[in-house]
C-alpha cells in the first residue's frame, strides 16, 4: 500500500501521528542546536520552512511528551546531548505567513492578533511570578495580557515573556518566528512599508541581549537589510541559500526523490524529466528538488507535470518588476527565458527600497524567492563584490515567468476578444485592432501602470504578454540588435506563410516637449532607416510588417508601414 503524501500538511505531529510520509529532516534540529542564539533561516516559499518550524516547536515545547513523533528519525541517533534538550523549554511560537492585507490597519491588527494568541495560560503564572518581574515588565505584560498592549510596549514584550515563561518553566524560552517576511513583503506591494518595518523592528528587538532566549529561529524567504530591520540585532546569524548550514535541511535532495517515487510505485518515471521541471535549486554546494512541486506530482502522477509552484501575491511581484521596472531587467529575463547564464552582484540581504533603483537588488529578490538558481559564487576583489552566474532553475519556473506577462493580460478580456486582437496586430487590420486596445486601456490598465517614466516599459511587456499567446507559430524576440539599430519586438514565423512582424514603440520626449504625432513619425523614420527587418529577411522571411507606435499614458497612435 502507497504511503500518504502530506499535500499541503505543515503541521509535523499530523504528519507523524498519522504515518504520512516523511522525508527525514530531523538533523535540522541538531544543526539549530549547535548553532548561534539567534538565527534567521532564508529559503524560497513552499521549501519546508513551516514544517520545519513546527518540527522545532514541538520538539523543544516542555508541556509535550514528543518522543514517539520521533521514533526511528535521525534525530534519535544524534546523541544525548541532543536528547536532553527534547521537551525543555518554554516555546513562543508565531506564525506571520496569513498577513497580506492591503492596508497597514488590517495589517496590523492581524500581526496584534498573533500576539495576543500568545496569551493563553499566561495569567496564572503573571500572578505566581510578577513579583520578580521588573516594574517595566509588569506594564508589559498587564496591558499584553488583557489585549491592550500600547504601541510602545513592542519593544519590550518579546523579553518579557521570556522572563516570564523561564521563571515559570525553569528554564530558557524559544521563539520561533515562522514566514516573518511575510508582511513586509506585502507592506512593500501595498504602499505602507515604513510603518510595517517600524512594528516589526520594535517587535524583533526583544531578541538583543535577552538573558531568557535559549534559542530563537526566524524563517522566511529574504533577509531583509539589518539596517532596515535588524539594527542593533549584533547576535543574528543568516543561514542563507549561499550558506552550507542546513543546506540540504529544506528541499528534498535528489536521493530522496527517487526513493518517494519508489514508495509511490513511480520507479519507471524518468528521473531526467522529473529533474528538468522541478530541480535545479542550489543551497549553499547541495542541489535540491522543489518539496512542494514533487509531492504534487507524485501525488498525482497522471496529470503529468504541471507548474505546481504558483503563488498570486510573489507573482504579483513579478508582474511589479517586469512592468515598472528597468526595461532592461525585462531584457535580460528574456535571455534567461531562452536558457543563458547572466554574471551579476549578489548579496545576502535586500533593500526593497532599491528595488526599483537598484537592478542588484531586483536579481537578489529574484534569487532568495526562488525565481533563479546560482552557480559559481565567489568574491570579486575588483569591486568589493560577491557575484555569480544566474539563470532559470527549471521548466516549471520558466513557465512562471511566461505566465505572469500572459494570464494577467488575458484575464482581463474574453477569450475570443484577446485572440481576435492578437490575430489583428499580427494581420495588420489595425483599425480593429486599435479599437480592442483602446477598450483594454480604458478598462483595465491603471493611469499608474501607464504613466511617465515606465510608460514604454508598460506597452513593451503589453505586447510581449499579448504576443507569446501565439508563440506556437511564432519567435518572439525583443531588444535585438539588427541592421543599424534595436528593434523593440519581432516576431519570426515558424510558418513560412506566416509574415514576420516588427514593432517598433516611442514615447514623446518630454524635455523636447514633443507631441504624440512627433513621437510616431520618430518610430516611422527608425523603421525605415535602420534596416530592422534585416534578420527577418535572412532567415527567409519574404512578406515582413513593420508597425510604429507612439504611446503617452492612455493615448497612442499606430501606423502600419507598406508590407516589404
Amino acid at each position: 500500500m502507497k504511503p500518504h503524501l502530506p499535500i499541503s500538511q505543515s503541521d509535523f505531529s499530523v504528519i507523524r501521528r498519522r504515518g504520512d510520509y516523511y522525508v527525514d529532516k530531523s538533523l535540522y534540529i541538531k544543526e539549530v542546536i549547535d548553532g548561534p542564539d539567534v538565527l534567521l533561516v532564508t529559503r524560497p516559499r513552499r521549501f519546508g520552512k513551516t514544517l520545519n518550524t513546527n518540527m522545532l516547536y514541538h520538539f523543544y515545547r516542555h508541556d509535550e511528551n514528543s518522543t514517539t513523533l520521533f521514533e526511528g528519525l535521525n534525530i534519535q541517533r544524534a546523541g544525548d546531548r541532543y536528547l536532553q534538550k527534547m521537551n525543555q523549554h518554554p516555546v513562543i511560537y508565531l506564525s506571520f505567513k496569513d498577513i497580506k492585507d492591503a492596508d497597514w490597519s488590517n495589517a496590523m491588527a492581524g500581526l496584534w492578533s498573533n500576539l495576543y494568541g500568545l496569551t493563553q495560560g499566561l495569567s496564572e503564572a503573571y500572578l505566581q511570578h510578577q513579583n520578580a518581574l521588573s516594574a517595566k515588565e509588569q506594564g508589559v505584560l498587564e496591558r499584553f495580557l488583557a489585549s491592550k498592549s500600547e504601541r510602545t510596549d513592542l519593544e519590550h514584550l518579546l523579553q518579557s515573556l521570556c522572563h516570564l515563561l523561564t521563571l515559570q518553566v525553569g528554564q530558557k524560552a524559544v521563539v520561533l518566528i515562522d514566514e516573518y517576511d511575510t508582511p513586509i513583503i506585502s507592506a512593500w506591494l501595498d504602499g505602507y512599508f515604513e510603518a510595517c518595518l517600524g512594528f516589526m523592528r520594535d517587535l524583533f528587538s526583544g531578541l538583543k541581549d535577552n538573558a531568557f532566549l535559549e534559542k530563537a529561529v526566524l524563517s522566511g524567504v529574504v533577509r531583509v537589510s539589518k539596517e532596515s530591520l535588524f539594527s542593533g540585532l549584533n547576535n543574528l546569524s543568516v543561514w542563507s541559500i549561499f550558506s552550507e548550514k542546513a543546506n540540504d535541511k529544506f528541499g528534498f535532495t535528489e536521493a530522496e526523490v527517487a526513493q518517494l517515487l519508489a514508495a509511490q510505485d513511480l520507479n519507471g518515471e524518468d528521473l531526467a524529466k522529473v529533474r528538468h521541471w522541478y530541480n535545479g535549486y542550489t543551497i549553499g554546494s547541495a542541489e535540491v528538488y522543489n518539496p512542494w512541486s514533487i509531492l504534487s506530482f507524485a501525488d498525482s502522477p497522471a496529470d503529468g507535470f504541471r507548474p505546481y509552484w504558483a503563488n498570486t501575491s510573489d507573482n504579483r511581484l513579478i508582474r511589479r518588476l517586469l512592468f515598472e521596472g528597468e526595461g532592461s531587467v525585462r531584457e535580460e529575463i528574456e535571455a534567461l527565458l531562452s536558457g543563458n547564464w547572466l554574471q551579476k552582484n549578489v548579496t545576502e540581504h535586500l533593500v526593497f527600497q532599491d528595488l526599483f533603483r537598484s537592478k542588484e537588488a531586483v536579481w537578489n529578490l529574484l534569487l532568495a524567492a526562488g525565481y533563479l538558481k546560482s552557480r559559481n559564487l565567489r568574491f570579486d576583489e575588483s569591486n568589493l563584490a560577491y557575484v555569480c552566474e544566474l539563470a532559470i532553475p527549471n521548466q516549471e519556473v520558466r513557465y512562471v515567468y511566461a505566465e505572469s506577462i500572459r494570464h494577467w493580460v488575458g484575464s482581463q478580456m474574453s477569450s475570443s476578444r484577446f485572440t481576435d486582437m492578437v490575430e489583428y496586430l499580427i494581420k495588420g487590420q489595425m483599425e480593429a485592432f486599435e479599437g480592442l486596445l483602446h477598450d483594454f486601456l480604458l478598462g483595465v490598465a491603471s493611469v499608474h501602470d501607464t504613466a511617465k517614466p515606465q510608460t514604454e516599459n508598460f506597452y513593451h511587456a503589453f505586447f510581449l504578454g499579448i504576443l507569446g499567446h501565439f508563440s506556437d507559430r511564432f519567435i518572439l524576440k525583443s531588444n535585438r540588435e539588427s541592421g543599424l539599430g534595436r528593434y523593440d519586438i519581432a516576431l519570426f514565423p515558424r510558418d513560412p506563410k506566416d509574415p514576420g512582424v516588427i514593432l517598433e514603440i516611442k514615447t514623446p520626449r518630454m524635455h523636447r516637449n514633443e507631441s504624440l504625432e512627433q513621437a510616431l513619425d520618430l518610430a516611422i523614420t527608425q523603421l525605415r532607416t535602420n534596416a530592422y527587418a534585416a534578420e527577418l529577411k535572412a532567415l527567409g522571411s519574404t512578406k515582413i510588417k513593420q508597425i510604429a507606435s507612439a504611446v503617452a499614458g492612455k493615448s497612442f497612435l499606430l501606423k502600419m508601414l507598406d508590407e516589404r
